[in-house]
């Protein structure tokens, strides 16, 4: 499980859209994308809005989630500023 994978979970439960998330966050639909797929860097100043926005916890972020239809089974790399995290093969 990614943590781009859950925002997305999240994210179409709540029903946003990318756009009206972004809207709502102050931030570009791209970047949010970005970080949906992975490969965008997050910016830590930026999860507690993110999770309030989407009314989660920030381990909500990063939980393995039952039934995530979004879930990768690759060996996915995520970066917090500017440093390569290698997340477990799942």
């Amino acid at each position: 499980m990614t943590f781009g994978d859950n925002l997305k979970y999240y994210r179409t439960e709540k029903g946003y859209s990318l756009q009206d998330l972004a809207e709502e966050l102050d931030v570009s639909a791209n970047y949010l994308s970005k970080l949906e797929r992975n490969s965008g860097k997050v910016k830590p100043e930026f999860l507690p809005a993110l999770c309030g926005a989407l009314d989660i916890t920030l381990n909500d972020l990063y939980k393995e989630i039952e039934g995530n239809p979004f879930k990768t089974k690759t060996n996915a790399k995520h970066e917090i500023n500017g440093e390569k995290l290698k997340e477990k093969n799942t």
